[in-house]
């Protein structure tokens, strides 16, 4: 069978879109890819398996029809810190306000809430941040030990069962790689997928059990989304095939602008991240738009060059960075129809600092 020859796309900044219930239909798929999409990003933490193979399998079949190679990204979800449930399902934390995270199972209110993770208590000390609900709430700790966590609220607000809490400024003695994401690890090495990314990165022994599980097929990025990982990047560079900057992570305070610089500027990371591909996450998901901080675009200027599973490059080597889209119309489920990413794509380049050719339109289509 002959395969056509296809002329890379005249940019640098390349995309990786978000899957989600409003684009994984073949359709949409199909608008995407013509729109400017490069790869595509399954995200495992939602949806079941049999949903995310057929996903996969409409990809594929994109691949076929253009003629042209797709790169699939399956991000695991990584493990997730929970607060406990509330008497009326929700509370509302006043700004500045006292709020309590205990080891009591009672349902919590305005004061207090269960926190069901023991490896926290006694691990925490005062001065040092928790963030809740994709940091819509910022708690600072005044007083912890082994039964209790006393906070002041910086930003309060409305919590609710369940809702997810960052702890940016410790190491949590856990490991990266929950019950659930060695399934979804099994299950995406058995479709194919390209790359894995690995949520929550801490210590570069962080990579060592999902390199053993994939057992040498695809790549693997570590997210770096915490200042743990900041701190040993050299080691987790030597380990990983790509690193991926959790832009929202950093927006919603989780990294703060200096160790953030060193993955930007640091010429060590700079020389021991070549050949590595260097996503940067756009903070275009709900959490990025309401959380309590401001942004701005640091350029990221590595060399990337993979070559990937297929015998094709992902990202090519002239580019001098990856965006990764994940808005909340393809994320969360609402039609908001199909952006013209190529006309996206130059306006981001030049607030990261990469220059653009001018012909911008790929000659595939």
């Amino acid at each position: 069978m002959t395969i056509k020859k296809f002329d890379p796309r005249a940019r640098k900044v390349k995309i990786l879109a978000t899957i989600g219930p409003a684009s994984r239909d073949p359709d949409m798929l199909r608008r995407l890819f013509k729109a400017g999409a490069d790869a595509f990003r399954v995200n495992m933490s939602h949806g079941e398996h049999s949903v995310h193979g057929e996903t996969i399998r409409a990809i594929r079949a994109l691949e076929k029809e253009f003629a042209r190679p797709i790169a699939i990204l399956a991000d695991l979800q990584g493990p997730k810190l929970r607060v406990g449930t509330f008497k009326d399902g929700k509370a509302v934390i006043r700004h500045s306000g006292h709020f309590t995270l205990d080891r009591n199972p009672e349902p919590g209110d305005e004061t207090r809430v269960q926190l069901p993770h023991p490896e926290l208590f006694g691990l925490l000390e005062k001065g040092q941040r928790l963030l809740i609900n994709d940091g819509k709430i910022r708690l600072r700790v005044i007083r912890a030990d082994e039964d209790a966590i006393l906070c002041s609220a910086e930003v309060g607000g409305v919590i609710s069962d369940r809702k997810g809490v960052n702890v940016p400024d410790a190491e949590v003695p856990i490991p990266a790689l929950t019950e659930k994401d060695r399934k979804d690890l099994a299950f995406a090495m058995e479709q194919g997928v390209d790359w894995i990314g690995l949520s929550f990165v801490q210590r570069p022994e962080d990579l060592a059990e999902a390199r053993r599980l994939m057992g040498g097929r695809g790549g693997l990025c570590a997210k770096i989304e915490k200042p743990m990982a900041v701190r040993r990047l050299s080691e987790i560079v030597e380990l990983s095939d790509a690193i991926m900057v959790a832009r929202g992570m950093i927006r919603l305070g989780s990294l703060d602008s200096s160790p953030y610089m060193a993955v930007d500027s640091n010429p060590t990371h700079d020389q021991k991240a070549k050949n590595r591909p260097s996503p940067a996450l756009a903070p275009a998901t709900a959490a990025g738009v309401n959380a309590p901080m401001g942004f701005s675009v640091s350029p990221i200027a590595k060399p990337s060059v993979y070559k990937g599973m297929h015998g094709y490059v992902p990202w090519d080597p002239a580019m001098r960075s990856t965006l990764i889209v994940a808005g909340p119309g393809i994320a969360k489920g609402k039609d908001l129809g199909v952006v013209d990413m190529r006309a996206i794509a130059p306006s981001i380049a030049r607030r990261l600092g990469a220059s653009l050719p001018s012909a911008e339109v790929p000659t595939v289509f």
